[in-house]
């Protein structure tokens, strides 16, 4: 999911679609710290993969944000 989450901060910017990564982790690990009676168990393992592909994509977005903030310090201004 690293290389998915690359590939769509080049094309929406990496801070948009960290905290778009971000936000949907927190929905996630709600999902998965609800209560439920029957489907427990489904609702849990579900929360926890969607968290999973949601951090792989924040980490693939953070990744390209480094070299344009390195870029941005850098330059004398």
């Amino acid at each position: 999911m690293r290389q998915i989450g690359g590939a769509i901060a080049d094309r929406h910017g990496g801070a948009r679609v960290t905290s778009f990564a971000f936000a949907a982790m927190m929905v996630g690990a709600r999902q998965s710290s609800q209560r439920r009676s029957a489907t427990c168990c489904g609702w849990f393992i579900t929360g926890f993969v969607v968290l999973f592909i949601l951090t792989g994509i924040g980490n693939g977005s953070v990744y390209k944000m480094i070299p344009t903030i390195f870029r941005t310090e850098a330059v004398p201004g």
